[in-house]
């Protein structure tokens, strides 16, 4: 899926700024429930340095949502 030459992952990555392990939020080297665990906690959150923020615009939101799921492994 995705544009021609870039997968889905490439995708939302060009579209929302993710990158591979970029939504590890506890940095265990994974993207998996624990993170989604601390995105939920800090839902909607505008402050600085929030380790939910995965594409850093201050604010914990269905865009950081959408990073968590394209890096989930």
């Amino acid at each position: 899926g995705g544009p021609a030459g870039v997968g889905l992952t490439g995708f939302f990555e060009k579209i929302f700024g993710g990158s591979r392990g970029k939504a590890d939020a506890d940095n265990d080297g994974r993207v998996d429930l624990f993170d989604f665990n601390i995105l939920m906690v800090n839902w909607e959150m505008t402050n600085d340095n929030n380790a939910a923020d995965f594409n850093a615009d201050r604010r914990v939101d269905i865009l950081d949502f959408n990073l968590l799921m394209v890096n989930w492994n």
